[in-house]
């Protein structure tokens, strides 16, 4: 049977309902203003590229919203659809699932999560210890022998069993964190380049005859080659140059909400 826990965990030095509870919610308050802060910070840089490609007169998401409104309601329903469709969109995805099973007097846990900065606060706590395994391929983590690890695997084989009476930890529904706080003041050079290289991607995509049989990112990844070898670095550049020379430089909430 394949088995895929690279994201999991024990939880040390807690025994006692009361003990788990106490922890988590200690924990709780570091990871959920964690996850508020990197909602808020997609949703305002999606904003501010929205205010861009206004700027530009370019074609963008909603254009009947005004940036704000459009890049709170264009994150839900992007994360809707990820739901709908069984898919994860890492980017936009900020859901925090913590599983917990006891076995054997021990507190083992498995871990969702798309954010690599939530990941890292739940490791950098004191009672956690990664403690993962895999079966799909034969590399063993530096410093275990492959005794240890297929003696770990039979350890997971048995807390898989007890999954079903596993107790659920999550922070808030993703849904809910779509909201525009601290507007993000992104140098107007760094805006300027990612909306010139979305739009020689655009135009390349366009360009290709035989488009409808790639996908859109791999044609995006042809462009980055294209950049990086030197062809396009000039038409990069010159594009954004002229790009930041139409910019604001900096954006205020009335530029993003319309007033």
């Amino acid at each position: 049977m394949s088995i895929d826990v690279s994201h999991g965990y024990k939880i040390a030095g807690i025994s006692t309902v009361s003990e788990l509870l106490s922890w988590w919610g200690s924990l709780y308050t570091v990871l959920a203003q964690k996850q508020s802060d990197l909602a808020e910070a997609y949703v305002g840089t999606r904003a501010v590229r929205l205010l861009d490609h206004d700027s530009l007169g370019m074609k963008r998401e909603l254009p009947d919203k005004c940036p704000a409104m459009a890049a709170i309601d264009a994150s839900r329903e992007e994360f809707r659809l990820a739901l709908a469709q069984g898919s994860r969109h890492p980017e936009s995805d900020f859901e925090f699932r913590l599983s917990v099973i006891s076995h054997d007097g021990t507190l083992y846990a498995i871990l969702i999560t798309e954010q690599p900065e939530l990941r890292k606060a739940f490791r950098d706590d004191p009672h956690v210890q990664h403690y993962p395994y895999w079966n799909q391929t034969d590399d063993v983590p530096d410093g275990l022998t492959w005794e240890e690890w297929t003696a770990r695997g039979q350890e997971w084989r048995q807390v898989m069993e007890k999954a079903k009476s596993a107790l659920v930890l999550e922070l808030a529904d993703p849904r809910y964190l779509y909201n525009l706080g601290k507007i993000p003041q992104i140098p107007v050079e760094r805006r300027a380049a990612a909306i010139a290289k979305w739009a020689l991607t655009e135009r390349y995509f366009q360009e290709r005859t035989d488009r409808n049989q790639y996908p859109l990112g791999r044609i995006a990844t042809e462009v980055v080659e294209w950049i990086q070898h030197g062809e396009g670095r000039d038409e990069l550049s010159s594009l954004t140059a002229d790009y930041a020379a139409r910019l604001r430089t900096s954006v205020t909430p009335e530029d993003l909400w319309g007033k």
